[in-house]
């Protein structure tokens, strides 16, 4: 699958599936997951909320609280179709975790697990 956190290049990336076999999802992990609404497509997003956690949304939902065996993504793009649309996601949908960028060769590196640093860690 690509990966594109900088809007500058197409990466690929490698996906463990071997990493989420229980769930073991963090905040800031970037996963593939399927899409909700659509299953043929597969869609790579960046955990944002966990089980419990209550986010602050757009005007649509100001306020939800995370269920159980749910979480929120989102893209690290603007404009992306993420869970500021469909709400939180099931976590079986959740396919595999962002191990490592491999193409192009010169940006090849792992992938890190992080919140972006702008209103995102406002809403948890």
């Amino acid at each position: 699958p690509t990966f594109n956190p900088s809007g500058r290049s197409e990466d690929f990336v490698f996906f463990s599936t071997w990493a989420i076999r229980h769930y073991a999802i963090k905040r800031g992990d970037v996963v593939a997951l399927t899409h909700p609404r659509k299953p043929a497509t597969i869609l790579i997003k960046r955990v944002i909320a966990l089980e419990g956690d209550e986010i602050s949304n757009s005007s649509k939902c100001p306020n939800v609280v995370i269920r159980r065996g749910h979480c929120w993504v989102q893209g690290d793009g603007p404009n992306s179709l993420d869970s500021n649309i469909f709400g939180p996601i099931a976590l079986g949908l959740i396919v595999g975790k962002a191990s490592y960028i491999v193409w192009p060769c010169k940006r090849w590196a792992k992938v890190e697990s992080f919140l972006p640093n702008n209103e995102l860690n406002d809403k948890i």
